[in-house]
């Protein structure tokens, strides 16, 4: 799919949208007024921010792509009163991209750092043997579709792009509820797309 419809299946989410460049400029504010970078640094910096998009792109370990949600959260998960059953929703960010790119979105966009740095290897085991059960009953060998040690490396390879997207969707999901108390629409895209920094 990805080499017949390459041309179709470039980022449009992200790329050029206002409130991704917005939460990478604060990421490089803040690391400017902590002295992490220096004002020389700065410019590039933000291009190696950028340049996690092109990571998330490429597939270096050759593992499958599929449909990657890219937004999995509590806010987009919904159960039925059987905690097993669970339907996802919003898929406005779905992409076909390396099955490795939702499994760092997961794991990195919904825990914290003394959190993920135990538990990755744990998380990506995990999935690897869900996913094998589940292709089992389908009749096929996971081995012949990815191999633990691929899957691993191709988490490694995606964990940059996880963390920064991470990042900025932090910037605009935890902020105080009472931060908005009386935002307009405008407001809040203002907020988003503007100089959240300040």
């Amino acid at each position: 799919i990805d080499e017949k419809f390459h041309e179709i299946l470039f980022e449009t989410s992200v790329d050029d949208i206002p409130w991704f460049h917005s939460g990478l400029e604060v990421i490089r504010q803040v690391a400017l007024k902590n002295a992490l970078i220096s004002e020389s640094e700065s410019e590039d910096f933000y291009e190696c921010l950028f340049s996690t998009i092109k990571i998330m792109e490429s597939n270096p370990f050759h593992i499958p792509s599929v449909l990657c949600h890219r937004d999995i959260w509590k806010n987009n998960l919904m159960f039925t009163s059987n905690p097993i059953d669970c339907v996802i929703i919003d898929y406005q960010t779905a992409r076909y991209l390396p099955l490795s790119v939702d499994v760092c979105m997961v794991i990195f966009c919904n825990t914290q750092r003394d959190h993920y740095e135990k538990l990755t290897d744990h998380y990506v085991s995990t999935y690897y043997s869900l996913l094998s059960n589940k292709l089992q009953e389908f009749n096929f060998d996971i081995n012949t579709i990815v191999s633990r040690d691929s899957l691993t490396k191709s988490c490694e390879h995606h964990r940059d792009f996880a963390m920064v997207y991470s990042c900025l969707i932090i910037m605009l999901t935890k902020v105080p509820q009472e931060f908005f108390h009386g935002f307009e629409e405008q407001d809040f895209r203002n907020f988003a797309d503007g100089d959240r920094y300040r």
